[in-house]
């Protein structure tokens, strides 16, 4: 059987002969994963104490810093710890 040679065409994550490598962080580090906890907190504060901000408002904020963060975003998150994925034999 002939050996094949991944390229650039075959796998995005492959430039020559190196895989890229992204680090992931914990899905806790996550901004993103953060806003939106406190987000659906202050969702659910503000349903048990009564009408504070109007609901398209809220979505229109919540929106804008979502797309802000996510244009921040560089690493791929992951939800297991690194004990775990070395446990599993990743």
């Amino acid at each position: 059987m002939a050996e094949t040679k991944q390229t650039v065409q075959d796998d995005p994550n492959i430039i020559g002969d190196e895989p890229i490598v992204q680090e992931a962080k914990h899905i806790l580090e996550s901004k993103t994963v953060w806003v939106n906890a406190i987000a659906l907190l202050a969702f659910f504060v503000q349903k048990h104490y009564g009408y504070v901000i109007d609901e398209s408002l809220q979505i229109q904020i919540l929106t804008a810093v979502n797309i802000g963060l996510r244009s921040l975003t560089k690493d791929p998150v992951r939800w297991t710890t690194k004990k775990s994925q070395v446990d599993n034999g990743e």
